[in-house]
Formats: C-alpha cells, sequence, structure tokens
C-alpha cells in the first residue's frame, strides 16, 4: 500500500483507492474500502507515517482540526481522550463570557441569552456555574 502524507491519494495493489466521505455525528470521516473491510484514511496514514500502534485498542486521535488527515496532525491515543472535541465546538468564544456574565447580572434570563448566542441555556449555565460565584 502506498499513501501520501495527508491520505489524499492510496494506493493498494496498483489500483488508486476510492475516498468516501462519511458524516458521524459532529464530524465527517474519510473512509476507504480495502477487501470488502472498511478503513479510516486517519488510521491508514497514522499508519504509514507514524508507525503501528503500541496496543491494539489505540486508534488514530486528531491533534487540531478534524478534516486535516495530514500525518503531523494524527497520533496514536486511546478513545475518549481526546478533550479537544468539546472546546471547537462550543458556541461560546472566550470573549463572550464577560459579556454574558454581565447580562446574567442586568437579569436577563439564561434561555433569552442562550437565544442570542444559538446555544442551550444549559451552556449558558455552565458559563454561569463557573464564572458567577
Amino acid at each position: 500500500m502506498k499513501i501520501n502524507s495527508d491520505g489524499t491519494n492510496i494506493i493498494y495493489n496498483e489500483k488508486v483507492l476510492r475516498i468516501f466521505e462519511y458524516d458521524k455525528k459532529d464530524r465527517p470521516m474519510r473512509m476507504v474500502s480495502v477487501n470488502r473491510k472498511s478503513y479510516t484514511v486517519a488510521k491508514l496514514v497514522c499508519e504509514a507515517w507514524n508507525g503501528l500502534p503500541e496496543d491494539e485498542k489505540m486508534i488514530a486521535k486528531h491533534k487540531y482540526c478534524f478534516t486535516d488527515d495530514h500525518y503531523r496532525n494524527l497520533y496514536w491515543g486511546k478513545r475518549g481522550e481526546n478533550k479537544l472535541v468539546r472546546s471547537k465546538l462550543s458556541k461560546i468564544s472566550s470573549e463572550d463570557i464577560p459579556v454574558i456574565i454581565d447580562r446574567i447580572k442586568k437579569g436577563d434570563t439564561l434561555k433569552k441569552i442562550a437565544a442570542d448566542y444559538g446555544t442551550s441555556d444549559t451552556s449558558i449555565g455552565r458559563v454561569k456555574r463557573r464564572y458567577l460565584k
């Protein structure tokens, strides 16, 4: 198997493999099919450029961007250890927090603030609990 550094060109037995996108809950994954078995492009790139994992239970993890399958963006890790997902998907930036706290102090409801930021009132409640003591 031959694979370039970012997984855009994968050759197996002198044939170019077709890469297809699989939409998983919160992020797309690029996949290929080899001998009727599907593999993520991230896994193949990580194996080819970073070596085999120490443990069979380890999977290829993204360090920065879930759509970038370059080998420098991948590493072997255990399921659930990548905490980057939550912070990247948050609709509330660190610059929004002081504004939200001021609005809470002025008496705006959590539901109204959440609607303005396109998030849930639970998220605004977390901001209140963490930063307003």
